[in-house]
Protein backbone atom coordinates (compact mmCIF):
# COMPACT_ATOMS: atom_id res chain seq x y z
CA UNK A 1 0.00 0.00 0.00
CA UNK A 2 2.85 2.34 0.84
CA UNK A 3 4.37 1.67 -2.59
CA UNK A 4 1.14 2.65 -4.36
CA UNK A 5 0.86 5.79 -2.24
CA UNK A 6 4.48 6.76 -3.02
CA UNK A 7 3.92 6.25 -6.75
CA UNK A 8 0.77 8.41 -6.73
CA UNK A 9 2.55 11.21 -4.83
CA UNK A 10 5.56 11.01 -7.17
CA UNK A 11 3.26 11.16 -10.21
CA UNK A 12 1.45 14.22 -8.85
CA UNK A 13 4.71 16.01 -8.02
CA UNK A 14 6.12 15.13 -11.46
CA UNK A 15 2.96 16.38 -13.20
CA UNK A 16 3.08 19.64 -11.22
CA UNK A 17 6.73 20.19 -12.15
CA UNK A 18 5.99 19.51 -15.83
CA UNK A 19 3.04 21.94 -15.80
CA UNK A 20 5.19 24.66 -14.21
CA UNK A 21 7.88 24.09 -16.86
CA UNK A 22 5.33 24.23 -19.71
CA UNK A 23 3.77 27.42 -18.32
CA UNK A 24 7.19 29.07 -17.90
CA UNK A 25 8.21 28.07 -21.42
CA UNK A 26 4.96 29.47 -22.83
CA UNK A 27 5.45 32.81 -21.04
CA UNK A 28 9.03 32.98 -22.32
CA UNK A 29 7.83 32.41 -25.89
CA UNK A 30 5.24 35.19 -25.55
CA UNK A 31 7.86 37.58 -24.17
CA UNK A 32 10.25 36.71 -27.01
CA UNK A 33 7.49 37.28 -29.60
CA UNK A 34 6.63 40.64 -28.03
CA UNK A 35 10.27 41.70 -28.04
CA UNK A 36 10.75 40.63 -31.67
CA UNK A 37 7.58 42.44 -32.77
CA UNK A 38 8.56 45.62 -30.93
CA UNK A 39 12.09 45.52 -32.36
CA UNK A 40 10.79 45.04 -35.92
CA UNK A 41 8.32 47.91 -35.41
CA UNK A 42 11.07 50.22 -34.17
CA UNK A 43 13.36 49.36 -37.10
CA UNK A 44 10.57 49.92 -39.63
CA UNK A 45 9.69 53.20 -37.94
CA UNK A 46 13.29 54.42 -38.06
CA UNK A 47 13.64 53.50 -41.74
CA UNK A 48 10.29 55.06 -42.66
CA UNK A 49 10.83 58.30 -40.75
CA UNK A 50 14.31 58.69 -42.24
CA UNK A 51 12.87 58.47 -45.76
CA UNK A 52 9.96 60.73 -44.83
CA UNK A 53 12.26 63.35 -43.31
CA UNK A 54 14.51 63.33 -46.37
CA UNK A 55 11.48 63.77 -48.65
CA UNK A 56 9.96 66.54 -46.51
CA UNK A 57 13.22 68.49 -46.30
CA UNK A 58 13.34 68.61 -50.09
CA UNK A 59 9.70 69.47 -50.88
CA UNK A 60 9.54 72.23 -53.50
CA UNK A 61 5.77 72.29 -54.12
CA UNK A 62 2.69 70.54 -52.83
CA UNK A 63 0.12 69.08 -55.22
CA UNK A 64 -2.63 68.47 -52.63
CA UNK A 65 -3.34 70.46 -49.49
CA UNK A 66 -5.14 67.54 -47.86
CA UNK A 67 -4.63 63.83 -47.98
CA UNK A 68 -7.37 63.25 -50.56
CA UNK A 69 -8.42 59.64 -51.14
CA UNK A 70 -5.58 58.37 -48.95
CA UNK A 71 -2.95 60.00 -51.16
CA UNK A 72 -0.52 62.83 -50.45
CA UNK A 73 1.46 64.15 -53.42
CA UNK A 74 4.24 66.70 -53.77
CA UNK A 75 7.31 67.53 -55.85
CA UNK A 76 10.74 67.15 -54.29
CA UNK A 77 14.40 66.74 -55.05
CA UNK A 78 14.77 63.00 -54.38
CA UNK A 79 18.49 62.55 -55.01
CA UNK A 80 21.20 64.76 -53.50
CA UNK A 81 23.21 64.54 -56.73
CA UNK A 82 20.28 65.38 -59.05
CA UNK A 83 18.39 68.68 -58.70
CA UNK A 84 15.47 67.45 -60.84
CA UNK A 85 12.14 67.75 -59.03
CA UNK A 86 10.17 64.50 -59.09
CA UNK A 87 6.63 63.75 -58.01
CA UNK A 88 6.54 61.82 -54.73
CA UNK A 89 3.31 60.16 -53.62
CA UNK A 90 2.55 58.57 -50.27
CA UNK A 91 -0.38 56.19 -50.73
CA UNK A 92 -2.32 54.66 -47.82
CA UNK A 93 -3.81 51.21 -48.49
CA UNK A 94 -6.00 49.18 -46.14
CA UNK A 95 -4.45 45.75 -45.56
CA UNK A 96 -6.56 44.38 -42.70
CA UNK A 97 -7.43 45.18 -39.12
CA UNK A 98 -5.82 44.90 -35.70
CA UNK A 99 -7.08 44.79 -32.13
CA UNK A 100 -5.66 47.90 -30.42
CA UNK A 101 -6.68 49.46 -27.10
CA UNK A 102 -9.83 47.37 -26.84
CA UNK A 103 -11.09 48.13 -30.36
CA UNK A 104 -10.67 46.64 -33.80
CA UNK A 105 -9.01 49.30 -35.98
CA UNK A 106 -8.05 49.31 -39.68
CA UNK A 107 -4.46 48.42 -40.49
CA UNK A 108 -2.82 50.39 -43.31
CA UNK A 109 0.26 50.08 -45.45
CA UNK A 110 1.93 53.29 -46.59
CA UNK A 111 3.57 52.99 -50.00
CA UNK A 112 5.95 55.54 -51.46
CA UNK A 113 6.03 56.24 -55.19
CA UNK A 114 8.50 58.39 -57.10
CA UNK A 115 7.45 59.42 -60.63
CA UNK A 116 4.71 56.77 -60.62
CA UNK A 117 6.94 53.82 -59.68
CA UNK A 118 7.02 52.24 -56.24
CA UNK A 119 10.26 53.41 -54.64
CA UNK A 120 10.45 51.71 -51.27
CA UNK A 121 10.68 53.45 -47.96
CA UNK A 122 7.10 52.58 -46.94
CA UNK A 123 5.76 50.98 -43.78
CA UNK A 124 3.18 48.23 -43.35
CA UNK A 125 1.63 48.39 -39.88
CA UNK A 126 0.05 51.84 -39.54
CA UNK A 127 -3.28 52.32 -37.72
CA UNK A 128 -3.54 56.12 -38.03
CA UNK A 129 -2.15 58.38 -40.76
CA UNK A 130 -2.82 62.05 -41.35
CA UNK A 131 -1.05 64.79 -43.28
CA UNK A 132 -1.99 68.45 -43.28
CA UNK A 133 -0.43 71.27 -45.27
CA UNK A 134 -0.19 74.56 -43.37
CA UNK A 135 0.67 78.19 -44.11
CA UNK A 136 3.48 80.09 -42.38
CA UNK A 137 1.36 80.70 -39.28
CA UNK A 138 0.42 77.04 -38.92
CA UNK A 139 -3.16 77.34 -40.21
CA UNK A 140 -4.81 74.98 -42.69
CA UNK A 141 -4.83 76.15 -46.30
CA UNK A 142 -6.75 75.47 -49.49
CA UNK A 143 -4.39 76.89 -52.14
CA UNK A 144 -1.17 74.82 -52.47
CA UNK A 145 0.72 78.01 -53.39
CA UNK A 146 0.37 79.10 -49.73
CA UNK A 147 2.02 75.94 -48.39
CA UNK A 148 4.91 76.57 -45.99
CA UNK A 149 4.68 73.65 -43.53
CA UNK A 150 3.64 69.99 -43.58
CA UNK A 151 2.24 68.38 -40.41
CA UNK A 152 2.38 64.58 -40.26
CA UNK A 153 0.93 62.29 -37.60
CA UNK A 154 0.82 58.51 -37.58
CA UNK A 155 0.57 55.54 -35.24
CA UNK A 156 2.40 52.25 -35.80
CA UNK A 157 1.77 48.85 -34.22
CA UNK A 158 4.09 45.82 -34.28
CA UNK A 159 3.81 43.83 -37.52
CA UNK A 160 3.53 40.63 -35.46
CA UNK A 161 0.14 40.51 -33.72
CA UNK A 162 0.80 38.97 -30.30
CA UNK A 163 -2.21 38.74 -28.01
CA UNK A 164 -0.74 38.52 -24.54
CA UNK A 165 -3.63 38.18 -22.11
CA UNK A 166 -7.33 38.57 -22.83
CA UNK A 167 -6.96 40.70 -25.95
CA UNK A 168 -4.25 43.02 -24.63
CA UNK A 169 -1.66 43.62 -27.34
CA UNK A 170 1.83 45.05 -27.40
CA UNK A 171 1.90 48.84 -27.30
CA UNK A 172 2.03 51.07 -30.32
CA UNK A 173 4.22 54.03 -31.18
CA UNK A 174 2.97 57.46 -32.21
CA UNK A 175 5.04 59.80 -34.35
CA UNK A 176 4.10 63.41 -34.94
CA UNK A 177 6.00 66.36 -36.37
CA UNK A 178 5.70 69.47 -38.49
CA UNK A 179 8.22 70.03 -41.27
CA UNK A 180 9.26 73.46 -42.51
CA UNK A 181 10.78 72.64 -45.94
CA UNK A 182 13.34 75.22 -47.02
CA UNK A 183 12.21 75.22 -50.65
CA UNK A 184 8.58 75.92 -49.62
CA UNK A 185 9.67 78.81 -47.40
CA UNK A 186 11.99 80.21 -50.09
CA UNK A 187 9.16 80.26 -52.62
CA UNK A 188 7.44 82.95 -50.53
CA UNK A 189 10.49 85.26 -50.43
Amino acid sequence: MQLIYDNIVASMVGAAVILVMVFTNHQTQIAASEAAGFYIMQQQLIDFTSTLQRDMQNVSSVVDTEMADSTFSFFAQVSPSDTTKMQVIYLRKTVGSRYVDGANVPLYQIERYVNGAIAGGGIASVTEWSIEVLNGEGNSIIDPANARQVAINFRVVPPIDVEVIEGITVGDTRWETTFHPTMLRDSSL
